[in-house]
């Protein structure tokens, strides 16, 4: 079995419902950010994405085709949270 980390692009495109090829070409920065307390599930993944400004242009068209009519919503400089519940119920569906 393939550790959760290998996972986290698919794991981000089933969150934010997109095709898997978007989140590839973006590249988000992951990280897991720990509570203070060592036996804690809340552990939050948090994912940051570039800006669309900041895209290459060959990037650009590709992932603007992909979103599709999704563009608007997505979360282009932002970072978003998951918990490793919401992380780990989406890893154990692939």
């Amino acid at each position: 079995m393939k550790d959760l980390d290998e996972f986290m692009y698919d794991i981000l495109a089933e969150l934010l419902d997109v095709d898997p090829s978007v989140i590839y070409l973006l590249e988000p920065k992951i990280c897991e950010e720990r509570d203070i307390f060592p036996f804690d599930y809340d552990d939050n993944y948090i994912g940051t994405f570039p800006l669309f400004d900041d895209l290459d242009e060959s990037i650009i068209y590709e992932v603007y085709s992909l979103l599709g009519n999704k563009y608007s919503d997505f979360p282009f400089g932002k970072t978003i949270s998951y918990t490793r519940v919401e992380i780990e119920s989406v890893y154990n569906m692939l």
